[in-house]
This record gives structure tokens, C-alpha cells and sequence, in this order.
């Protein structure tokens, strides 16, 4: 469609300019009048395609084959661009290990706490502190971060002595108690 269009305007354009220079020149009797609106639409249509042929020219770009160091340079920077995120990809692996470590170390703490809460009827933070081995700072810290989250669960409950703790023993539902006594 595109193609009618262009050989259309340009057959157009081609009468235009043979009809309006023959008249100019004198090989063709054409009124004054309609010889001046020819050639204003002569003008007109030569102003239209000098417009198109300027916006769709790159006059400053070389009539060479492009050369190779535009793609060399494109593909430096997907090799850097590659590069950057496997190292983000290495970085990432390594905080995902240290959490996963970290999760693995805070897991078997949370262990040992509860063995020592239910080590004797009641218990210290202190005791539990020497029965988890907990020495720096931090460990304490993770020591009492662990026992409130136990309090807060309801496994573990303050006892009437004041610094004691208490395991809450583990229930069985009636649900289950039937269930138990049934098999």
C-alpha cells in the first residue's frame, strides 16, 4: 500500500513539474492564472519532498560499512555488564551462606535453651547462660532473646521465686488424649 501511495504522489509530482515548465517556457498555452497556481503547487510539492528527504537522511553518517569497534565496544560492555552481576550473584550466594549459618547457629541455641529450661523444675538466666555455654555478649543476648520469645509462646512461664523459670510442661488435648487411649 505504501509503495501505490509513493508512485502516486510521485506521478503527481512529475505531471505537476512537466506541465507547469512547459507552460513556463512557453511549449504549452496555459492561462496566466492557472499557471501561477501550478506553480505554487509545483513549489509546494518540491518543498514537501525536500522536507521528507531531509528527516529521513542522516547526511553526516559514513557511506562505509559500519565498522567492528562499535560492536566491540557493545560487547565490552555486556562482558563488564556480566561480569558486575556475578559478582552481585557471588555476593549474594555468600550473605544467603551466612544467613543460612547464622539460621542453623540461632536453631540448635534455641535447642540447647530448652534442654536447659527443662533441666530442673526451675532455672536462672544464669544457669541457662552456663548450660548453653554462653559467654560473649551476644550469646547472652540470644539467650534472653529466645526466652521471652518462649515466654511470650507460653512454653516457658516466670516461677514464684523471683529470676526463676519454669518449662511449661507439654499437654495433650482431649482430642488427642482419647485418640491415645483408644489405640
Amino acid at each position: 500500500m505504501k509503495r501505490h501511495l509513493f508512485y502516486t504522489l510521485l506521478a503527481i509530482f512529475a505531471g505537476t513539474s512537466v506541465i507547469t515548465l512547459a507552460g513556463v517556457v512557453g511549449l504549452l498555452p496555459i492561462e496566466p492564472l492557472l499557471l501561477k497556481t501550478l506553480s505554487g503547487a509545483l513549489l509546494v510539492e518540491t518543498a514537501a519532498a525536500i522536507v521528507g528527504l531531509f528527516k529521513a537522511t542522516n547526511f553526516f553518517e559514513s557511506d562505509h560499512l559500519p565498522s567492528v569497534e562499535p560492536t566491540k565496544r557493545t560487547g565490552d560492555s555486556l562482558q563488564d555488564a556480566l561480569d558486575a552481576a556475578l559478582s552481585e550473584i557471588k555476593v549474594l550466594k555468600e550473605r544467603n551462606d551466612e544467613l543460612r549459618a547464622n539460621l542453623d547457629r540461632r536453631t540448635d541455641l534455641e535447642k540447647r535453651v530448652w534442654v536447659a529450661l527443662n533441666a530442673a523444675d526451675q532455672v536462672t538466666l544464669q544457669t541457662v547462660y552456663s548450660l548453653v555455654d554462653a559467654e560473649t555478649a551476644v550469646e547472652r543476648q540470644a539467650v534472653q532473646t529466645i526466652v521471652g520469645h518462649f515466654l511470650e509462646a507460653g512454653r516457658l512461664r516466670k516461677s514464684l521465686n523471683s529470676g526463676h523459670y519454669c518449662a511449661v510442661p507439654f499437654q495433650l488435648s482431649s482430642t488427642t488424649k482419647v485418640l491415645g487411649n483408644s489405640g
